[in-house]
Order: C-alpha cells, then sequence, then structure tokens
C-alpha cells in the first residue's frame, strides 16, 4: 500500500514538473486520467485548424526573419532554432538545404 502511494506520488511530482503551471490548473478539474490525457493533448497538440494557423504565422516569421544591428550572429541563430523548432512542432516539415 504505502509503495502504492509513493508510485502514485512520484508521477504526480514527475507531471507537476513537466507541465506548465497554467495547464496544470486545467488538470485540477479533470475527473479522470483520460480526460487529463486529452486535456494536455488539446494544449500541447491542438486541433489541424489551430495548427495550420500558427504554421501560417510562424511562415510569415520565417519569411521576415533578419539580423538587427545590435543582434550577435548566435542570438539570430537561436531565434532561427527556435523557429524552426517551432513550425516542427506544429507538423511542419524542415529540411536541410545546406
Amino acid at each position: 500500500m504505502y509503495k502504492d502511494l509513493q508510485k502514485k506520488d512520484g508521477k504526480a511530482l514527475f507531471l507537476h514538473q513537466c507541465i506548465n503551471g497554467n495547464i496544470l490548473e486545467n488538470l485540477m478539474h479533470c475527473e479522470n486520467s483520460k480526460e487529463a490525457w486529452n486535456t494536455v493533448e488539446m494544449v500541447y497538440v491542438g486541433d489541424d485548424k489551430l495548427k495550420n494557423v500558427i504554421l501560417q504565422e510562424l511562415r510569415r516569421q520565417y519569411k521576415l526573419l533578419a539580423t538587427t544591428d545590435i543582434e550577435s550572429m548566435s542570438q539570430y541563430f537561436g531565434r532561427l532554432l527556435n523557429l524552426t523548432n517551432q513550425m516542427r512542432r506544429n507538423g511542419e516539415t524542415v529540411t536541410n538545404l545546406i
């Protein structure tokens, strides 16, 4: 019994550390694990229409991406990687053309 509770506490602690506080507040209202999973999936994955809108905006940002006078190459590359990762996360296929 004690080991079972310890496992559940460990899983809850892991979940608490991995999920944004705003999402965690939504999960507190869930009745079971299935409902909690659907909530997390909807927040992180979203639906197809939302993904398309997000991708459209990310593509626009990518086309307008340019360095600024006060920005180092490292900072620019960081912004580029961040944008590329967001695009991949939303289903975009990004290839290296080097």
